[in-house]
C-alpha cells in the first residue's frame, strides 16, 4: 500500500500539514530528544505540565460528506489504466461510518498510549506514586476524541494495579450459591442409579447455562461447574488499568482549553480571515484543476472544491490507512508541497502569528502553566506530580505562538544573517491578486458547481468560533467571487521553502504535544531560585525563547519573569472586547495583522 510513498526520497506522509500522523511528524532541527538528553547533574524531575493535541482521528462529519461526493467525480473519470482503483471506488466513509465522524481512531489511541509509556519510562519518579486526582490532574475538552486521548494516555502513563475482586458482592454470592447447588446435584448423581443420571446432569446444565462460557460444559456437569468457577475467580497476579478522573468544562464555557470559543472578537476576526483566505486558497486549487483533469481523464471539468475533496481523501488514506498508492498518487511532490504550504499559511493566519489576537487569547492557558510551576516549586511535599491537558490544534498552536516558539520573524532574521535570502517564487505559486482575478472571471457561484449554497445571514461577532474543520468549501460555505480581498499589502508570513520551520506537520500534527518539566536540586530546596525548567516540544528539548541560559534548561525565576506579563488574564479580556465599530484591522510590520 505504501509503494508510492517515497518517490525519489519524498514521503507524502510527512507533508500532510496538521493531518500528519504523529509517527511521520517533522522533527525540530538540532533539538535533542528527551530520551538521549540526560537530566541536569544535581537535579531531579519534580513535576511535568503537558498539553497534547488529540491523536489521529476519523474525518469529521463535514469532511466525510466532502469525500463522499467523489463517487460522482470518479464516475466521470476514464483513466482506469493508470488509476484502476477509481473504476469501482466506494467511499470508505459512507453513511454507515457516520457514527465514527471526528472520533479518535485506533491509530490515535496507540499514539497517545505510546507517548505516555515513553514518558513514564523516561520519568519513572513522576508516575509511580499512588494515584490521586489531586496529585495527577487530567483535564480534557468536552469532546469525544480528546477525552478518549486522555484515557489512552492515562493507561500508558500509570502502572497497572492489582485486581482485587469483591468476594462479597451480590452477584458473586449468587454464583457461589449456584455452584453449591450444582455440587449437590453432582453428589446425588454419583450415588444414584444410572436411570436418573441423565436428568440430574440436564438439570445441572440448565442452572449453569447463563454463566458457562461458550464451548464449555459439554463434557458433563463437573466441567461446567469448573468453567463457572474459573469465570468468577481471578487468576493470581491479575492486574487492571488505573482508574482516573478526567475533568471537563462545558464546550462553550472553557476559557482554559477552548478560549477561542469564548472570545467574540476572535470569532469576528476568524470570520473575516476566512472570507479573504477563501479566494486565495481557491485560486491555488484552480491551478491544479487542468493537471488533475488530465490525470483522471475527466469527461467534464473539475472545480476548485473538488481538488480540495481529492486532497482530503489523500489525507485520510495516508493518515488512517497508511496508503499512498491511490488518491495521493494523483498529486506530484511539488503539488503536495503547494497544498501543504497553503494549509500552513491558513494555520498561521487563523491560529498563529498572523494576528495578535490569535495567540493573546491563550493567556489563561499560559497563566495555568506559570501558576502551576510556581505553586509546585514552593511546596515542601508537592501535591502535584503531573498536570495533563488534552485539547486541539487550536489550543496548542496559539500557546506555542504566545510563548514565541517557531516565530517566522526570527526565522527570517536568521536567514538574512546567514545571507541565504528567499528562493525564487515556485511555478505553482499564485499571489493574492492573481487568485482574486481567477475567481472574478467566474460568472456565478453556481458555475463552480459547489455542493452547498452560501450560508444565509451572518453571525458576525456573536456565535462561537469555527471548529478545526472549518473548510472553505464546506460547512455551508462557498467560494464567493466577490469575496473580501486580502488586507492591503498582505504577504504570507510562511516562506515557501523546504527548510521552513513553520509547518503544521511539525507544530500541530495529530498527537502534537508541549511539556514543561520542573526540576529541583537533589537537596530538596523549595526556593524558586533553585529550580530549573526544561521545555519539550514533541518530545524534543528546545530552548526557552529569551532565556539567558547557555544550556537548554532555564532558571525557573527567569522563566516566570519572561512569561508572567503575557499570562495576565486581563490580556484576553481586552483582546476579546468587540467595539461598536467592530474589530479594526491594521497592518503591522512583517505583514502581521495588528488588532
Amino acid at each position: 500500500c505504501t509503494s508510492g510513498s517515497a518517490r525519489g526520497g519524498f514521503d507524502i506522509r510527512r507533508h500532510l500539514a496538521t493531518k500528519t500522523r504523529y509517527a511521520f511528524k517533522q522533527a525540530i532541527p538540532n533539538a535533542p530528544f528527551i530520551y538521549t538528553h540526560p537530566d541536569l547533574p544535581g537535579y531531579e524531575p519534580l513535576h511535568i505540565w503537558l498539553l497534547s493535541r488529540h491523536g489521529t482521528r476519523w474525518p469529521t462529519h463535514d469532511r466525510m460528506k466532502q469525500i463522499n461526493t467523489l463517487e460522482n467525480l470518479f464516475k466521470d473519470a476514464t483513466n482506469y489504466e493508470l488509476h484502476p482503483w477509481i473504476q469501482e471506488w466506494q467511499s470508505p466513509v459512507g453513511a454507515r461510518m457516520a457514527f465514527a465522524s471526528g472520533e479518535l481512531h485506533s491509530v490515535g489511541e496507540n499514539e497517545m498510549w505510546a507517548l505516555a509509556h515513553r514518558l513514564r519510562r523516561r520519568f519513572p519518579t513522576l508516575s509511580n506514586e499512588r494515584y490521586y486526582p489531586k496529585r495527577y490532574n487530567i483535564i480534557s475538552t468536552q469532546v469525544g476524541r480528546t477525552a478518549a486521548s486522555a484515557s489512552a494516555f492515562a493507561s500508558g502513563f500509570f502502572p497497572e494495579v492489582s485486581a482485587e475482586p469483591d468476594e462479597n458482592s451480590a452477584h458473586v454470592q449468587a454464583a457461589v450459591q449456584l455452584l453449591r447447588r450444582a455440587r449437590e446435584l453432582l453428589s446425588r448423581e454419583a450415588a444414584s442409579s444410572s436411570s436418573s443420571k441423565g436428568e440430574s446432569v440436564s438439570a445441572l446444565l440448565q442452572l449453569l447455562e447463563p454463566l458457562v462460557p461458550s464451548g464449555s460444559g459439554g463434557a458433563g456437569g463437573q466441567d461446567a461447574a469448573a468453567a463457572v468457577e474459573k469465570l468468577l475467580r481471578l487468576e493470581p497476579g491479575t492486574t487492571r488499568p488505573q482508574a482516573v478522573a478526567i475533568t471537563m468544562a462545558p464546550k462553550r464555557h472553557d476559557p482554559l482549553l477552548r478560549f477561542y470559543d469564548t472570545c467574540p472578537a476572535y470569532a469576528q476576526h476568524e470570520e473575516y480571515t476566512e472570507a479573504w483566505l477563501s479566494a486565495w486558497m481557491a485560486g491555488h486549487w484552480s491551478v491544479l484543476v487542468p493537471r488533475l483533469e488530465q490525470r483522471l481523464g475527466m469527461r467534464r471539468g473539475l472545480d476548485p472544491c473538488e481538488v480540495e475533496a481529492l486532497w482530503q481523501l489523500c489525507l485520510m488514506e495516508a493518515g488512517l490507512r497508511n496508503d499512498t498508492s491511490r488518491a495521493c498518487s494523483l498529486f506530484r511532490p511539488e503539488e503536495v508541497g503547494l497544498l501543504e504550504w497553503m494549509d500552513d499559511v491558513n494555520l498561521m493566519e487563523s491560529h498563529g502569528y498572523g494576528a495578535v489576537i490569535n495567540y493573546r487569547i491563550a493567556a489563561p492557558l499560559l497563566a495555568d502553566l506559570v501558576n502551576t510551576l510556581k505553586e509546585v516549586a514552593g511546596q515542601e511535599a508537592p501535591v502535584q506530580r503531573a498536570r495533563l491537558l488534552f485539547a486541539h490544534c487550536e489550543t496548542l498552536v496559539p500557546l506555542a505562538s504566545l510563548m514565541g516558539l517557531f516565530d517566522p520573524k526570527q526565522e527570517g532574521l536568521q536567514r538574512k544573517e546567514a545571507g541565504l535570502g528567499l528562493p525564487p517564487t515556485p511555478e505553482l505559486f499564485v499571489d493574492p491578486a492573481a487568485a482574486e482575478k481567477l475567481l472574478a472571471e467566474v460568472d456565478a457561484v453556481e458555475d463552480l458547481r459547489l455542493h452547498q449554497q452560501l450560508t444565509a445571514g451572518s453571525s458576525r461577532g456573536r456565535g462561537p468560533a469555527k471548529s478545526e474543520e472549518a473548510g472553505v468549501c464546506y460547512k455551508g460555505k462557498a467560494v464567493d467571487p466577490s469575496s473580501t480581498p486580502p488586507p492591503a499589502g498582505w504577504k504570507p508570513l510562511v516562506p515557501f521553502t523546504e527548510e521552513r520551520m513553520w509547518r503544521g506537520s511539525r507544530i500541530g500534527p495529530f498527537g502534537a504535544n508541549m511539556a514543561v518539566v520542573l526540576y529541583r536540586p537533589v537537596n530538596g530546596s523549595n526556593s524558586l531560585s533553585g529550580h530549573k525548567v526544561r521545555l519539550l516540544y514533541n518530545e524534543q528539548v528546545i530552548p526557552v525563547p529569551g532565556c539567558s541560559s547557555t544550556s537548554l534548561d532555564c532558571d525557573l525565576e527567569e522563566f516566570l519573569e519572561r512569561y508572567q506579563s503575557l499570562a495576565d488574564p486581563s490580556i484576553m479580556e481586552q483582546a476579546c472586547r468587540v467595539p461598536a465599530t467592530g474589530v479594526q484591522q491594521e497592518r503591522g510590520s512583517g505583514g502581521r495583522v495588528v488588532l
